[in-house]
């Protein structure tokens, strides 16, 4: 019996780094790239995200567009997207923040 469930969690967490792969392919065939730049204000500045360094990151079980949902779209994206507003997860963080000396 432990063996099955052990074997089904395996399944379960091997189904869902092949959804988390599935879901951010299409965001890191461009931002993949390590030449991947854009410019703002006349400063060049990088849009590469690696499959890595995204693994390696804080937010490595989150989908690309739970943060930007408005990249989503089968013909790419707006050149220039939403600011990505933490507070979605980070409520008390946020607020701590916005009160602080940075954030005003």
């Amino acid at each position: 019996m432990a063996e099955r469930v052990v074997l089904l969690c395996c399944l379960v967490l091997a189904g869902q780094a092949v959804a988390w792969q599935a879901r951010n392919n299409a965001c890191l065939e461009c931002h993949g790239e390590g030449d991947f730049t854009t410019e703002r204000d006349g400063v060049e500045l990088s849009l590469t995200v690696t499959r890595d360094l995204l693994a390696g990151s804080v937010h490595a079980e989150q989908a690309c567009l739970d943060c930007h949902p408005d990249a989503g779209g089968r013909d790419g994206h707006p050149e220039r997207l939403e600011r990505v507003r933490c507070d979605k997860c980070h409520a008390e963080e946020a607020e701590v923040y916005r009160t602080s000396l940075h954030g005003r």
